[in-house]
């Protein structure tokens, strides 16, 4: 049996063998959420965004408190609510499309409330989850190469949720990063050094290292 797909590649016998452009580490947008359609190209507070990245210089948090890239769960190529895949078409609470998440008031009460939408919609036969999460890592853009730090690793079974016009993965407004190993994800901070995250890390911490430049002090004990 072909377990590629766990690595984030395709395997012989896959209807979609041709595409083997995928990706499963992506870039940090911090906490930003939006999509393409609207803000396309303009700021975030992580490191990389549309169109644009950041210098050393950019990173005034620090190198070694700043997140560049995770590991993330491609879209299983079978369809259902299965790890890796999709969902969206949904309305939010309040924080998608955001610039930062971290700045809103009563923020994770209103992404739980995100997410627990984004999960009906995931397990539901009417709104079938898609898995084209991961595809053309060349592209860029949030859903293919970019992932933000809006919800701990593990918080939730789905891996993206567009919150407007669609039910994919592509310029999805929550991208999560999330992996097969138990308990957390693998990161690559800015200044070269990897770090396992656990899954228990608080949302206030996994925000403040996926800023670059908001000026918050993160422990090394704190995660």
């Amino acid at each position: 049996m072909c377990e590629s797909r766990i690595a984030g590649f395709l395997c012989p016998s896959d209807g979609n063998a041709g595409r083997t452009n995928i990706n499963s580490y992506d870039g940090s947008v911090g906490t930003s959420t939006y999509n393409c359609c609207n803000d396309g190209g303009i700021n975030t507070t992580g490191v990389f965004g549309y169109n644009r990245g950041s210098t050393t210089a950019d990173i005034t948090d620090g190198t070694s408190n700043t997140i560049a890239f995770s590991e993330a769960l491609v879209g299983n190529r079978l369809s259902g609510p299965l790890p890796g895949n999709s969902t969206g078409n949904v309305s939010s609470a309040g924080t998608a499309n955001v610039p930062d998440v971290s700045r809103i008031t009563n923020a994770i009460q209103l992404l739980k409330t995100d997410a627990a939408t984004c999960q009906t919609a995931f397990i539901s036969t009417s709104t079938p989850a898609l898995n084209d999460r991961g595809h053309h890592w060349a592209f860029g853009f949030l859903g293919t190469t970019l992932f933000n730090t809006v919800y701990p690793p593990g918080a939730n079974q789905w891996s993206a949720c567009r919150m407007d016009c669609c039910v994919q993965a592509q310029h999805a407004h929550y991208q999560n990063a999330n992996s097969n190993h138990s308990g957390g994800v693998n990161v690559l901070f800015c200044d070269g050094s990897v770090k396992f995250i656990k899954n228990s890390i608080s949302w206030p911490t996994w925000w403040a290292l996926g800023t670059s430049f908001n000026g918050e002090v993160v422990s090394s004990d704190s995660y």
